[in-house]
């Protein structure tokens, strides 16, 4: 899923980069929260709160 990441924006901005240096591959765990309505919740599929690893190469 294509999104905004300015923390690794913020990374790759740091220093000049070569092309020999690529693929810069970067990853990170972030909180995700979920406000559905109520019922819509389904035991351990469908939960309020998560841990999401992203990787981005």
């Amino acid at each position: 899923k294509p999104m905004n990441c300015p923390c690794h924006v913020q990374i790759f901005n740091h220093g000049l980069r070569s092309y020999r240096e690529l693929p810069l591959r970067m990853a990170e765990f972030g909180a995700c929260h979920r406000n559905e309505p109520s019922g819509a919740l389904h035991g351990l599929m469908r939960v309020r709160h998560f841990v999401q690893d992203d990787a981005h190469i």
